[in-house]
Parts: C-alpha cells; sequence; structure tokens
C-alpha cells in the first residue's frame, strides 16, 4: 500500500514537472504576443 501511494506521488509530481515545462513557454509566449 505504501510502496504504491509512493509511486502514484512520485508519478503525479513527474507529470507536474513535465506539465510545468510545457505551460511555461506557453505563458511566456503569450505574454511576448501582448507586449507586442
Amino acid at each position: 500500500m505504501c510502496a504504491e501511494l509512493k509511486e502514484v506521488l512520485t508519478r503525479r509530481i513527474k507529470n507536474a514537472f513535465i506539465m510545468m515545462e510545457f505551460v511555461e513557454p506557453i505563458i511566456t509566449f503569450e505574454e511576448t504576443i501582448i507586449n507586442v
């Protein structure tokens, strides 16, 4: 149980970091468009 929970949490954290890596350039891209 504990090991499974840890595995799920690490997977979620990894997914969150991957999503952040994708979202951050999109946000900066939008900010650049707004500034221009």
